[in-house]
């Protein structure tokens, strides 16, 4: 089984925006079970080096979105 972390970073891999309410409905389905701190495994995952943007939702506050960032080569930074 794959962890939190493994699974959000999997979602987040397609460099799209995705919804706290996506990451809930993907990981656990559409019941509302199961325990989950999205903001906290972000934050983890920012840690170890990834980088992620995050936004409010400007219709619903309480939800947030997410997208990761791809990592730039040296070669890729120098034609920036």
């Amino acid at each position: 089984m794959k962890s939190q972390k493994q699974q959000i970073l999997e979602i987040l891999s397609d460099y799209h925006w995705h919804s706290s309410y996506e990451f809930q409905e993907r990981m656990f389905g559409s019941i509302k079970y199961g325990l989950f701190r999205l903001g906290a495994r972000i934050w983890d995952l920012k840690q170890a080096g990834h980088i992620i943007e995050g936004k409010h939702d400007p219709e619903r506050q309480t939800i947030y979105w997410y997208r990761l960032i791809p990592k730039l080569e040296p070669k890729q930074m120098a034609m920036i």
